[in-house]
């Protein structure tokens, strides 16, 4: 960064890192052996929805280059949409490939962002579950395109919207080693109802959305500030030529005065 980047406060920005969705099999090892969570073979990839036909080419492509894997038994790839307009793209596989699962969570936010629509990519996870009693508790790991981060999501059962923050935390010191978990727990946004964590579609909650939105935002701020910051400058420079201007024509103005008043002498 520069050292205009530093006096305006800017940050530099996380670059996605998709091959980090390669560590979750590993995770779900140290995840079973320590709290005895294991996958249940269903993923999501979250999206903003864009209008247009390239939009829609690409989400035909993905879904059809997923379906065609002969070795999926499970339910073809799904797409839905929920009532506010965002996009999941839902993966089901047999609770023993969670290796395949991640394929096809990394073949689809690939896909995306080849095809020019990784700013709308907001969110990738896979779903576990404890096989307690009354179903068990249900765990996602979540991971952040736009922070190449995970975080533990677990909804507790039941009405409402509740979750079990001791469990998360406890996770989040169980995968340390495994997976880049995020260290900003307000970045810990609940996604409530998704598909990968409890099998239904749900809303993404508009923090995640601003989340993809602002790497954009912060692009406009800055240019915003660096033109606020050059305005003193800006505004110097043309008070000096100004003043310049007018000592140039001081002189030849004062002496055709003197000379004037010569004349009249």
């Amino acid at each position: 960064m520069g050292l205009l980047d530093i006096l305006l406060g800017r940050t530099k920005p996380v670059a996605p890192d998709l091959d980090q969705l390669f560590a979750l099999p590993s995770a779900a090892v140290t995840l079973e052996a320590a709290a005895g969570f294991r996958a249940t073979g269903r993923g999501a990839v979250c999206f903003a929805t864009v209008e247009g036909g390239a939009f829609e080419q690409t989400h035909r492509e993905v879904q059809a280059l997923l379906d065609a894997d002969a070795e999926r038994t499970g339910p073809p790839v799904e797409l839905t949409q929920d009532a506010y307009g965002y996009s999941w793209l839902v993966s089901r596989r047999s609770p023993d490939q969670l290796s395949a699962l991640v394929n096809d969570l990394h073949a689809v936010n690939s896909a995306m962002e080849v095809n020019g629509f990784g700013p709308q990519l907001l969110c990738s996870l896979a779903g576990f579950e404890d096989g307690g009693a009354d179903g068990g508790r249900r765990l996602a790991l979540v991971y952040l395109y736009k922070r190449g981060t995970f975080f533990p999501f677990a909804p507790l059962a039941g009405d409402g919207q509740r979750r079990d923050s001791a469990l998360e935390l406890q996770v989040k010191s169980m995968l340390g080693n495994d997976l880049r978990i995020e260290q900003d727990l307000s970045r810990w946004f609940p996604v409530w109802g998704a598909p990968g964590c409890d099998g239904r579609p749900g809303p993404l909650p508009a923090l995640l959305l601003l989340l993809a939105l602002l790497p954009r935002l912060t692009a406009r701020l800055q240019g915003a500030l660096a033109l606020v910051a050059a305005l003193p400058l800006g505004l110097l420079v043309t008070a000096v030529a100004v003043r310049a201007v007018a000592r140039r024509g001081a002189p030849r103005g004062g002496t055709a005065a003197r000379r004037r008043r010569g004349r009249g002498r």
